[in-house]
């Protein structure tokens, strides 16, 4: 993704938050609580001893007075609403000190960021220099298509071999008709992909796992993105097997509309052809 544009996104979801979030705007005493111009003043502390647990509230009342109020044990609503406010005000300030920090990286970009793109590099040479022709390589940093279809990869067993009834354009034994479908449209459009190919991710635990895709697609800015085909919507053991797939995916920079691509049956059991074309066009678009 480009950077800019990832930039701009990640603003936008601060401002959607701080907007949801709001401004406190309280003053004075509310609810035995005491705010000076939307902060809230004081602290809370624990009573140690015979009444371990209990909470008090402390603050300096406008006389520069030490005050303090007895509430309850944890769940005192009090409590509850002391520490909500807390951590709105921490949240408040994160994000407003994230958004500072974007408006400036992006001003920043504005004057000295250069796009690099075939058409923006192409823009900056001399007319001679332009290549028209086609033959000119316009990503030489990247792998080409030819060749990473050509790297031999691991293709890690995920149930007996036996299960692949169905055959492709190519001969290509896969699981499921819905496989058959997205092998076939994929051929069709000359997208570069694997099928079942074994990638290394790192579970909640830090350990490293093997989990294989049912496709992982090559884009035309060389980047790899996963395309999974759910076929048994109707099974639930089958659909939480699937969601812990995608958690892990997610876990691992996989984000779904980005990188990682979800299809899959309807609960008549019928798929769409059209609609897979569609999808495809757009991951490579």
């Amino acid at each position: 993704m480009d950077l800019e544009k990832a930039l701009l996104q990640e603003l936008a979801g601060i401002n959607v938050y701080l907007k949801g979030l709001g401004e406190c705007e309280l003053d004075g005493i509310c609810g035995e609580l005491v705010f000076d111009k939307g902060m809230l003043r004081g602290h809370l502390q624990v009573k140690r001893g015979s009444s371990a647990g209990r909470y008090y509230y402390e603050f300096a009342d406008e006389d520069g007075n030490r005050r303090t109020v007895a509430f309850g044990g944890s769940m005192d609503p009090r409590v509850i609403r002391f520490k909500q406010f807390k951590y709105n005000e921490v949240l408040r300030a994160v994000l407003k000190r994230n958004k500072k920090l974007l408006e400036r990286i992006l001003k920043a970009l504005e004057k000295s960021h250069f796009r690099y793109d075939p058409e923006a590099i192409d823009s900056l040479l001399t007319p001679v220099n332009v290549d028209r022709t086609g033959l000119v390589n316009k990503c030489p940093g990247l792998i080409s298509p030819d060749d990473w279809m050509k790297i031999p990869f691991e293709t890690y067993a995920r149930g007996s071999d036996e299960n692949k009834k169905h055959i492709t354009c190519d001969g290509t034994r896969v699981r499921s008709k819905g496989e058959v479908i997205i092998y076939n449209t994929l051929k069709m459009l000359g997208v570069p992909f694997r099928y079942e190919q074994t990638i290394i991710l790192t579970d909640e635990n830090g350990a490293r796992v093997r989990r294989v895709p049912d496709f992982v697609i090559l884009r035309p800015d060389g980047t790899e993105v996963i395309l999974e085909y759910l076929g048994k919507i109707d099974d639930d053991e089958y659909l939480l097997e699937n969601l812990r797939k995608i958690q892990l995916y997610r876990r691992n920079g996989y984000d779904l509309g980005e990188n990682l691509f979800i299809v899959g049956d309807s609960y008549g059991g019928w798929i769409d052809s059209q609609q897979i074309v569609k999808l495809v066009e757009f991951i490579m678009s």
